[in-house]
């Protein structure tokens, strides 16, 4: 795979850092633009990038394009109230040609235009119009629409291969070492040796007053019945975003430790209810009844968890969730894969879910914590989760059925301590043969969807609903579908409602109106089905794609690409990949 993702897992890295506060005098930088053509016929497009720095850090600056003809602006963009980094922050424009444009030369220009209205330049670039009835390139795969405004995908540092489930590298280090070994341990044990290991992760763990920041238990190889809670004997965790600053719980050989939730007793089979705690390389499956795999998130007014990172595990076979996080911030999943979940829960559930997001407050801050994404969804594999429960279980009519997703960002509204803010990135991700969509945003703002491969989702005949994209957008604001692979398969009866892209648009839930707004779905191929768009809601034909994508076996579960796939080469240059030509697609 060519792609790769930037330090996929690590808040404080994924991205550049927003700091506030304007300096007085700073030095800024701006390239010169990129585009996708170098001659473009009348009515065609141009896909036009710049990047912006500066040192230090600035705000309230403004970055734009501006469009030249015989020194004449045709046309300007402009990104207003950035704050500007060292790290490069990418600004991209889409320029529809005008059909009836004269034939020529255009300059394109990029600037920075600070606080005090002093605008500077970088080096110009160039663009040969000519006539529709021409030889010559039609530019682009976009046409007319502006980039982010102010909202940029920041650029970052270091690399991981793109897709999952390749291991995310861990950003925690062990000041404290504490063993666990089901086969030679004893809870009689001092447990800070591998030569005398404790049995159980419960006496590491919830029965371990000494587990603090810094603290790694390090389970072996072996099978354990038992719901494991990731704190100290105090419901304690970490203290800080810092290397040394989580309490980590991880496999000593990448899932061969096997963490089996009992069937009775208790819930999710792994929980993470307290801050700066990690759950690293595990087997987990099992949960009692409707229990999760692994639920983090701790919904207690003025005590939401934050930083938690869930890297390297395979969950499967649970009644709830895979993986679950809910009423918090700076939540890290990556590098996990989560199948055959959702069966048996009448809550809805799904393979990885991020949902109720609270913004933290009341922590102590690093330089790691300014990070332009809180949330990071990153290289997982999420496949056949699908709820399977009668509806008559929950006393629900018949098609009761609502989730079921791959991967579902939900309800950042719905916490009862205010509307989340924070920004999340889903990337990376391959889902698949799910009971509902492939990937949904769900009455969620500043979320960011990207480079993802889905296929084959929405297999739920239960599920009467007719709002079935492998890719959905439902009630949510601000947010941006680009560079995915979506590629539905509709069948028979309700199946035949399943479209590649969905937007719902406008929406009223609950008496709540939710307008839709801010939604930007660029440079996607999408096959099987045409778009969905609902209320107002648009999906531009010429900006997104309906092309066979050219996956190897997909129904063989190879969703590689074939070296004459469109896919190839033909994705939009995020801050977070380190190619610039990236494919679309999670591969």
């Amino acid at each position: 795979m060519s792609r790769k993702l930037q330090h996929l897992f690590v808040v404080s890295s994924i991205s550049a850092a927003l700091i506030a506060g304007t300096a007085a005098r700073a030095t800024t930088t701006i390239s010169a633009p990129s585009v996708n053509v170098s001659t473009v016929k009348q009515g065609g497009a141009v896909q036009i990038a710049t990047q912006a720095t500066a040192s230090p850090t600035i705000s309230n600056y403004t970055v734009g394009i501006q469009v030249y003809f015989n020194n004449t602006v045709i046309v300007s963009q402009f990104f207003q109230n950035l704050t500007l980094t060292s790290s490069p922050m990418t600004e991209r424009y889409n320029w529809t040609v005008p059909a009836n444009a004269t034939t020529g030369t255009y300059t394109i220009l990029a600037g920075v235009w600070n606080s005090n209205w002093v605008w500077s330049t970088g080096a110009s670039t160039s663009v040969t119009v000519t006539s529709s009835a021409s030889a010559g390139t039609t530019g682009g795969q976009t046409t007319g629409s502006t980039g982010s405004t102010g909202t940029p995908l920041s650029s970052s540092t270091a690399g991981a291969n793109l897709p999952a489930a390749a291991q995310a590298t861990p950003y925690y280090s062990c000041s404290t070492n504490w063993y666990v070994d089901a086969s030679s341990g004893s809870d009689s044990n001092a447990g800070t040796s591998s030569g005398a290991p404790f049995r159980t992760i419960a006496r590491a763990t919830t029965k371990n007053a000494s587990l603090a920041a810094g603290g790694c238990v390090n389970v072996a190889p072996g099978t354990y019945n038992e719901f494991v809670t990731v704190t100290n004997s105090a419901g304690k965790a970490g203290n800080l975003n810092s290397k040394t600053g989580f309490v980590v719980l991880r496999s000593t050989t990448a899932l061969a430790a096997k963490i089996v939730g009992p069937s009775s007793n208790g819930y999710s089979a792994v929980t993470l209810p307290a801050s700066y705690a990690v759950i690293d390389g595990f087997d987990v499956s099992g949960g009692a009844n409707a229990g999760h795999c692994i639920d983090g998130g701790y919904n207690v007014p003025s005590n939401h968890a934050h930083h938690l990172t869930i890297i390297n595990n395979h969950a499967h076979n649970c009644g709830g969730s895979g993986i679950s996080v809910n009423s918090g911030d700076y939540y890290i999943i990556a590098g996990n894969t989560s199948n055959n979940n959702a069966g048996t829960s009448g809550y809805q559930t799904s393979g990885i879910s991020l949902a109720s997001a609270v913004n933290a407050t009341g922590f102590t801050a690093t330089s790691t914590d300014s990070s332009y994404y809180h949330n990071i969804v990153a290289n997982n594999i999420s496949y056949n989760n699908v709820e399977t429960f009668a509806c008559s279980t929950y006393g629900m009519s018949a098609g009761c059925h609502t989730d079921g997703e791959g991967i579902i960002v939900d309800c950042f509204d719905c916490s009862g301590v205010g509307v989340y803010t924070g920004r999340t990135l889903v990337v990376g991700n391959l889902v698949y043969g799910n009971g509902g969509n492939g990937i949904q945003v769900g009455r969620s703002s500043n979320v960011v969807v990207a480079n993802n491969t889905s296929y084959g989702n929405f297999t739920d005949v239960n599920n009467y609903g007719t709002a079935r994209g492998e890719l959905g957008n439902m009630a949510g604001t601000n947010t941006t579908w680009v560079n995915n692979i979506a590629w539905a398969t509709p069948g028979a009866g309700v199946l035949a409602k399943n479209v590649p892209l969905l937007d719902e648009g406008k929406m009223s839930i609950s008496g709540v109106t939710y307008p839709g707004t801010g939604v930007t779905w660029n440079n996607n191929i999408y096959w099987g089905a045409g778009v969905a768009v609902w209320n107002g809601a648009s999906i531009s034909s010429s900006m997104n794609f309906s092309k066979n994508p050219g996956l190897v076996a997909p129904t063989g579960g190879n969703f590689t690409l074939t070296s004459s796939s469109p896919a190839q080469g033909s994705g939009l240059p995020e801050g977070f990949l380190t190619d610039t030509t990236p494919n679309i697609g999670a591969y």
